[in-house]
């Protein structure tokens, strides 16, 4: 299986009240029930979903599942000091086995975008 950051993500709101919405899309490569139980957040970035955040089934071939994005810290040392800023752990079981943490990391192009959304959400100077 992969998990990716969908293509599409949009800022909803604006200023403090800012959220960017997308999805995260489940990609079958093998056999078997894959169950996504949650996503954390990172240095910059909290993380909202349903809980769990959803189920790849057996006879699906791919499930998007809706995730929401907020600024963690405002604070201009946490966005200059920022190493793991992208580095997403999911939490995952097949078939209901051991559950196991997959790190997904969105690309370049959207990260550049994050950056900008929350230093927009933030109040800092954009880049």
């Amino acid at each position: 299986m992969t998990i990716e950051f969908g293509p599409e993500w949009k800022q909803t709101g604006s200023g403090s009240d800012a959220v960017m919405r997308g999805d995260l899309v489940v990609t079958r490569r093998g056999p078997g029930v894959v169950r996504l139980t949650s996503m954390g957040g990172t240095t910059h970035y909290i993380v909202e979903h349903a809980e769990p955040l959803g189920t790849l089934d057996a006879e699906a071939r791919q499930v998007r599942l809706p995730v929401r994005l907020t600024p963690g810290r405002c604070d201009a040392h946490a966005f200059a000091e920022a190493k793991k800023a992208f580095l997403f752990p999911v939490r995952v079981t097949l078939d209901g086995g051991d559950e196991r943490v997959v790190i997904v990391a969105p690309p370049k192009p959207l990260q550049d975008r994050l950056i900008q959304y929350a230093a927009r959400a933030c109040g800092l100077p954009q880049q």
